[in-house]
């Protein structure tokens, strides 16, 4: 049985030094959260369909998208979700590793 549908991820929970919530006045309490929708097949991502990036609050849970955030914030923003995004490289050999294994159980038992 093969399982396949449109599922959103998210990622990236890094603290964003030196910037205050514009809706609570917190300190130190935003994080940079990566939203990616992707095509997934049997629980794996096969591509991703759409990415956006956005600042949580900690404290009141107040979200600013990539197109509210002042200039100064969005450059840290960026910077932090391209980190994360770094150290994902490694996942598209593990998901051409585990397309392989699965054609080859499927092929093994036709």
């Amino acid at each position: 049985m093969i399982v396949f549908g449109i599922r959103e991820k998210r990622t990236g929970f890094k603290i964003v030094a030196g910037h205050s919530c514009c809706n609570c006045s917190s300190k130190e309490s935003l994080f940079v959260q990566v939203i990616k929708k992707g095509f997934y097949l049997s629980g794996l991502r096969v591509f991703t369909l759409s990415g956006k990036i956005c600042t949580v609050c900690a404290h009141c849970q107040h979200q600013l998208e990539e197109c509210q955030m002042p200039p100064d914030l969005k450059k840290n923003a960026m910077a932090a979700a391209r980190a994360d995004a770094s150290s994902k490289r490694y996942s598209i050999c593990l998901f051409l590793f585990r397309l392989f294994v699965a054609v080859a159980v499927v092929n093994y038992h036709q």
